[in-house]
């Protein structure tokens, strides 16, 4: 999902001291090539990921040599990185807990009563990983 803005990255275009890639392992190495190396230079590098899985994939170690440290939204992941990981992992927890809409029920949503189960994912991302099809 790299927009091709991404190219035009330029450590000209960015005074701060500090980087925050709000952008998975995976992705990352794409992220660095697009910025080049002087987008890292002198700044301290931080990588903020989301998924939710118990082993980290070998093929996304190479992440990790773009950054000073990781943060992670749950103790899972961070738990699944810290023993492979050689920058620091810390647990920064999502901040905001959105209270649901008073004014909606199901009724307005023409939903039945009882259980109801909702699976979202982007279809674009690790299609094997979200097995919506139930076959595994």
């Amino acid at each position: 999902h790299l927009p091709s803005a991404l190219g035009s990255l330029a450590a000209a275009d960015h005074p701060f001291d500090v980087n925050l890639f709000c952008v998975n392992a995976d992705m990352l190495p794409a992220v660095a090539r697009a910025a080049s190396p002087r987008f890292f230079r002198g700044r301290h590098s931080v990588g903020l990921w989301f998924w939710e899985v118990e082993r980290f994939p070998e093929r996304w170690r190479d992440s990790f040599e773009h950054l000073d440290e990781v943060w992670t939204a749950s103790e899972f992941v961070s738990e699944a990185l810290r023993p492979l990981s050689p920058v620091k992992v810390s647990t920064i927890r999502v901040p905001v807990t959105p209270l649901p809409p008073a004014e909606l029920d199901r009724g307005a949503l023409s939903m039945p009563e009882g259980f109801c189960f909702l699976f979202v994912f982007d279809f674009r991302s690790v299609f094997a990983a979200r097995t919506p099809r139930s076959d595994r």
